[in-house]
């Protein structure tokens, strides 16, 4: 019989990604009966395409023998690649924040056995990062979508993400019924008009004389004249 002439394509692969590698061999005038695959990492395998993924990066040695219908046999045996593939990851330390003076500043903490790392930060607001460590702040309140994709230099990928949370600052306002009273007798009466475009609020008086509140409306009488900066 033909002495079959052994051969495959593999291509360089990620980590924890399926690879296939593709028969290529040929015999003289028989016909191949059985492809016999050792994939390096003790995988063994058969078929014309076997599909395949490594848990861990290096250099695994694959190799395939080949047997023709007469009993013929040949081996080859080719190195496949496996890249490392990063872990992405960052923290929000302070995921939630008032509108007012809101700056997130994620903590990436993205990892990799080996090699260069790109990343591509989309913060849920159709703003864009290729930063490290990225500072961005929102203009409005809301939920947003943050997600990190980092990329080696060989195209090996991951990505992850995390909600972050801007509320809505109150509007502080109030009304008293008079703005000057006699000391005798003399009783001011607070009525909060604060607002709020969404959630709760809670009040904080101070009345300018060491004296504190927290009810939206309260009563308060001075022991001394003078003018006093009330303050909600």
């Amino acid at each position: 019989g033909g002495i079959p002439r052994p051969d495959f394509s593999l291509s360089s692969v990620c980590e924890k990604a399926t690879t296939s590698f593709t028969d290529r061999s040929t015999v003289s005038y028989d016909s191949l009966v059985s492809r016999n695959w050792q994939l390096g990492d003790g995988t063994t395998a058969s078929g014309p395409s076997p599909a395949h993924t490594y848990d861990t990066n290096g250099q695994y040695p694959v190799q395939l023998t080949v047997t023709s219908n007469f009993g013929c046999t040949d081996s080859i045996q080719q190195q496949q690649t496996v890249n490392p593939r990063p872990e992405a990851g960052f923290r929000t330390p302070d995921s939630a924040q008032c509108l007012r003076g809101n700056q997130f500043k994620p903590r990436n903490i993205t990892i990799i056995d080996s090699g260069q790392l790109n990343y591509s930060w989309a913060f849920g607001d159709d703003s864009t990062s290729t930063s490290t460590q990225p500072a961005h702040t929102y203009a409005d309140t809301g939920q947003y979508k943050l997600s990190l994709i980092a990329t080696s230099q060989e195209g090996c990928s991951d990505s992850t993400s995390a909600t972050t949370t801007v509320h809505p600052m109150p509007v502080a306002a109030f009304s008293v019924n008079e703005g000057a009273q006699c000391l005798t007798n003399n009783q001011f009466r607070f009525q909060s008009q604060a607002t709020i475009p969404k959630g709760s609020q809670s009040p904080s008086w101070n009345f300018g004389d060491g004296d504190t509140a927290s009810a939206p409306a309260p009563s308060h009488s001075y022991t001394k004249y003078g003018t006093y900066q009330a303050q909600l």
